[in-house]
């Protein structure tokens, strides 16, 4: 239950998902208006006991949309440990800062946000691909899990040669969710009523 000041409470949860062994990676996210002190953080729920994807190994895929240094931050639960990766693609796209939503302008940069993972492959050793967008922009990008799961190669510089390109989106969007038949789903902003 939300209390304001106790950080050990949900302060202002971001994104949830519900792993094939039944536990709650819940994102509760920093906040635009500073209504409280309280840091971001990963929280992992056991329904299990109380009745990100375990299934890609216990790590989870974190959209950091800051104006000034956004990326991906990759959490690895088994060692309990986060690495960022930054790249051109995950800034705002100039051309798609002009948009309005329900009667609203928005004309903000609002850079690297929507984020999905593909479902597992049919085969063991084959990757799955970490779809990501900016809110402010209508390219959609990706990337191989196996890549961004390797700390070591993520700070090097070339783990960016693997971004791939997917296509455009017909407008900005707020967030990215896939099924498990690899259909991926958002809503446009632009024509959001």
């Amino acid at each position: 239950m939300h209390t304001g000041s106790n950080c050990a409470t949900l302060q202002n949860v971001q994104s949830m998902e519900i792993d094939s062994r039944g536990v709650m990676w819940v994102l509760d996210g920093n906040r635009f208006n500073n209504f409280t002190q309280c840091p971001p953080k990963l929280v992992l729920l056991d329904l299990k006991n109380r009745v990100i994807d375990e299934s890609d190994g216990g790590f989870a895929y974190i959209t950091e949309n800051s104006a000034h240094d956004p990326g991906i931050i990759i959490y690895s639960r088994s060692n309990n440990k986060a690495w960022k990766i930054r790249d051109k693609s995950m800034f705002a796209e100039m051309e798609a800062s002009n948009f309005s939503v329900d009667g609203l302008i928005n004309d903000k940069l609002v850079p690297v946000d929507g984020i999905a993972l593909s479902p597992n492959p049919n085969r063991k050793n084959e990757d799955r691909l970490v779809y990501y967008c900016a809110l402010s922009g209508y390219q959609l990008y990706a990337i191989s899990n196996r890549i961004l799961k390797n700390e070591q190669f993520c700070k090097t510089g070339a783990w960016r040669r693997f971004i791939k390109a997917v296509g455009k989106k017909q407008g900005q969007s707020d967030g990215l969710a896939m099924d498990h038949e690899g259909n991926l789903y958002y809503g446009l902003l632009n024509i959001s009523k």
